[in-house]
């Protein structure tokens, strides 16, 4: 599976425990929501885009933000 592949896993299948995360000046006020919103921007952004590509780096991003504040991901049954 490519590093691609496995981002598009993560954020179509897998859902984090809600929570409130702060980065930096940002603040996440539902780790849910904004999974769920990031997610939906990559499932809709063209193949082979510069918007797909900048997507991607945001999604992993994200990834290791959660990991980085110990939020669990679950398994989503779709």
């Amino acid at each position: 599976m490519t590093i691609e592949e496995e981002l598009i896993e993560r954020m179509n299948n897998y859902q984090p425990s809600e929570a409130t995360i702060t980065d930096g000046c940002v603040t996440y006020h539902s780790t849910t929501r904004t999974h769920q919103s990031y997610a939906a921007q990559l499932k809709h952004a063209p193949d082979g885009s510069f918007v797909r590509k900048a997507y991607l780096k945001r999604c992993y991003e994200w990834l290791m933000l959660l990991k980085k504040n110990g939020i669990e991901m679950h398994h989503t049954i779709k």
